[in-house]
């Protein structure tokens, strides 16, 4: 029943890899990296963390939106972020081409409009590592490198919502709740069913006491995902300072079933 804050993070299904697959980078090197190798796990919007480290009798607001890894999930992290370093330093310094395709005949605007595609595709490509980097290196609590990588993942490529609703993890643990409403919103902006989003943001509405958007954003959170425990949970515990019994116990008892 006790799963780690990492456990979600090959689960995710906001990793957009679309037109990725028929693109290589060339290195400087002159070695050519396929997308395919270069691609992470999905870059999941994993925070809040699973229900067993979120203890109502908790007197941190924090422990609301991050729960740092400890023992072999802590290791595994570890090994994860350095593998991931070695893809963003690659990716930085790739030669973008199109593998295959005969430029030759197209006329210049044509050239430009695949060029842009390329040139986009490798932005998505970086915020992604980066996002999956930064959730690494914040559930090891290195928080200032963490925060650097998602502002760095959103000015790779600003419509990528996990990296928004991450750093909204990360702001709201820290207390800066304001910046944490802002990023939850970008992020189901971009994604409108974005349940994670929607969990973080009803996260943060809970933890400073506005109820009602809370309750409307965790039910939010499991129309979008139906199975999504968390989302249950925390809106089981949003029941109980509501005083409302009977729909935490079944909240409650919804989240267990579904594996927490």
């Amino acid at each position: 029943m006790n799963v780690g804050p990492l456990s979600r993070l090959l689960n995710s299904k906001m990793c957009r890899r679309n037109a990725v697959w028929t693109i290589s980078f060339a290195c400087a090197a002159t070695s050519t990296l396929g997308l395919s190798s270069l691609c992470p796990q999905p870059a999941a919007a994993i925070l809040p963390p699973r229900a067993p480290n979120l203890a109502p009798r908790s007197e941190s607001r924090a422990s609301l939106f991050l729960q740092p890894a400890e023992g072999k999930e802590r290791m595994d992290a570890h090994v994860q972020i350095n593998n991931l370093s070695v893809k963003i330093s690659h990716l930085a310094d790739a030669t973008i081409i199109a593998s295959g395709l005969d430029t030759s005949k197209l006329s210049a605007e044509g050239r430009d409009a695949i060029v842009a595609k390329l040139s986009q595709a490798k932005s998505h490509l970086m915020a992604s590592l980066l996002t999956r980097r930064g959730t690494l290196l914040a559930v090891v609590g290195d928080t200032e490198r963490a925060i650097a990588d998602l502002d760095e993942a959103v000015h790779s490529d600003a419509l990528y919502a996990p990296a928004y609703n991450n750093r909204a993890c990360l702001r709201a643990s820290s207390g800066d709740f304001d910046g944490a409403l802002a990023d939850a919103s970008k992020a189901i902006s971009i994604v409108p069913n974005f349940a994670e989003a929607f969990d973080t943001r009803g996260s943060v509405y809970f933890a400073t006491k506005r109820y009602t958007l809370a309750q409307a954003d965790f039910n939010s959170a499991i129309a979008a995902n139906p199975v999504y425990a968390e989302a249950f949970y925390h809106r089981s515990l949003l029941m109980k300072v509501m005083g409302q019994k009977s729909k935490c116990e079944a909240d409650l008892e919804k989240a267990k079933e579904l594996g927490l």
